[in-house]
């Protein structure tokens, strides 16, 4: 196994630490277990685990075709994620990298982890969320999970009723029009009735097919994105809008109307397809 100061200097991993150590000094993560991960790029880090060679394959409850032969950073179980970036020299106890196998059935450990140092007990939720995206966009390959402490609050007095779900999305844009070139999709309220790490896929992964964001109310939020810089923007333009709510008096009316939320939303919708188009013709 490589040493931990070569793969820290593949840059998917510092930008990993980076964001972590980041989010860690906002306290938006809770308890020990941790749910971030991102999906690699083979030229990215295959230069720095290419001598580990590990046979022996676990199977996974359920398959995730889309995520064949993917490489993906998950963190251990049981480390806290607020001291990753801080502990460097002991880096393989604390996150690892694993490989999908061909038909999404299993997985091998390419690069830290351990019998002694397991994966995260939310694995098989990163990959069922992770599966789901990929197919409705190949560029998210970074998932973020956190408690952002102003949405958390607000979220925790709705439920996911379609009224209140379309009513509590309507004051968050509006109280934070910038949302809608993040999150021009909106986000999706999902209520568990049991705790996010044995829930069942079938109770939220379809709100990922719908847009890149779920907020589960009491239990933190989980954003898909391109890259950790976007996650993060996301995380925090949520959390200012759930600021603002929280500031509102109760007789207070917005001053954007739904008119100029759905033109922002399409003006940058058309700018981004043009981005696109420029970079394909280049």
């Amino acid at each position: 196994m490589k040493l931990n100061n070569e793969v820290t200097k593949t840059s998917p991993f510092k930008n990993f630490l980076e964001s972590l150590t980041w989010v860690a000094d906002q306290n938006w993560f809770e308890g020990q277990v941790g749910f971030e991960s991102a999906i690699l790029d083979e030229s990215d880090i295959w230069a720095t685990i290419m001598d580990a060679y590990n046979p022996h394959e676990v199977t996974l409850p359920l398959p995730v075709p889309n995520l064949s032969q993917q490489m993906i950073v998950v963190p251990c179980d049981g480390r806290p994620l607020r001291s990753i970036g801080r502990s460097i020299s002991k880096l393989h106890q604390q996150i690892g990298i694993i490989q999908v196998n061909f038909k999404g059935t299993g997985y091998r450990v390419l690069w830290g982890l351990s019998e002694k140092v397991p994966p995260t007990k939310f694995l098989n939720q990163i990959l069922w969320a992770h599966n789901e995206r990929l197919a409705i966009n190949p560029k998210h390959r970074v998932l973020a999970y956190c408690f952002p402490s102003n949405l958390d609050a607000q979220a925790f007095l709705t439920n996911n009723k379609s009224d209140e779900m379309n009513n509590f999305n309507h004051k968050l844009f509006q109280a934070h029009p910038n949302l809608n070139l993040w999150l021009p999709n909106g986000v999706r309220l999902q209520t568990l009735k049991e705790p996010f790490v044995v829930s069942a896929p079938n109770t939220w992964t379809d709100n990922l097919a719908q847009t890149s964001t779920i907020i589960f109310p009491g239990q933190g939020v989980l954003v898909a994105a391109n890259d950790w810089n976007t996650a993060i923007t996301i995380l925090v333009n949520l959390d200012k809008a759930a600021w603002k709510l929280s500031q509102w008096p109760a007789t207070f009316q917005p001053r954007w109307s739904k008119d100029y939320v759905e033109k922002l939303r399409d003006a940058f919708e058309e700018t981004l397809a043009k981005t696109d188009k420029k970079k394909v013709e280049k």
